[in-house]
């Protein structure tokens, strides 16, 4: 366990934590020790029974499932990358990214782009996912555009073509007056 200004480093799993509690954050693995005050004594840490401990550890382990591995007798085990962007997150986060990304591709890409940058697997899946439904929906969208503006191409025509039909004749039918 490593301690560097006010924080303690968990000997299990490496998180940081603060030096006041005694149990780790992230894993639940019980803390030894704790930061020397000014006096040089170390402070008291809170006791928690050992077997709340425990069952946070296997609470914990119960909630993530362990990443596939693949063990060799040469070897360590290596972890095996998931099948496929977006395998083992929410559902209900793909398909907002889906969302946002086909009907607004253009806060899509940003969005996308910070979710990538983030720590964490599952949030990057959901970036991929709002990176590539973002391109499509910059597609959908502009061949929408297009079509459309071929559209208003041949309203406007006509529009055009009425309105100089109607600069060249006079109110009476007349085209002297």
């Amino acid at each position: 366990m490593t301690q560097s200004a006010g924080r303690t480093a968990c000997s299990k799993c490496g998180s940081s934590n603060f030096t006041t509690v005694s149990v780790c954050w992230k894993c639940g693995a019980p803390l030894v020790g704790g930061s020397p005050t000014a006096s040089g004594t170390a402070q008291p840490t809170p006791s928690v029974p050992y077997d709340v401990v425990v069952g946070l550890a296997q609470a914990q382990q119960q909630r993530t499932a362990p990443p596939a591995t693949s063990a060799s007798a040469t070897g360590p085990a290596v972890p095996l990358p998931l099948p496929y962007p977006g395998a083992g997150v929410d559902p209900a986060a793909l398909r907002a990214a889906v969302s946002l990304g086909l009907l607004v591709p253009l806060v899509g890409f940003p969005v996308a782009l910070i979710f990538m940058m983030l720590p964490d697997r599952r949030l990057q899946d959901v970036g991929r996912v709002c990176l590539i439904w973002s391109i499509v929906g910059s597609v959908m969208h502009g061949v929408a555009f297009a079509v459309s503006a071929m559209g208003m191409r041949e309203a406007m025509m006509g529009i055009v073509g009425g309105a100089r039909g109607a600069l060249g004749r006079s109110p009476l039918g007349d085209p002297g007056l």
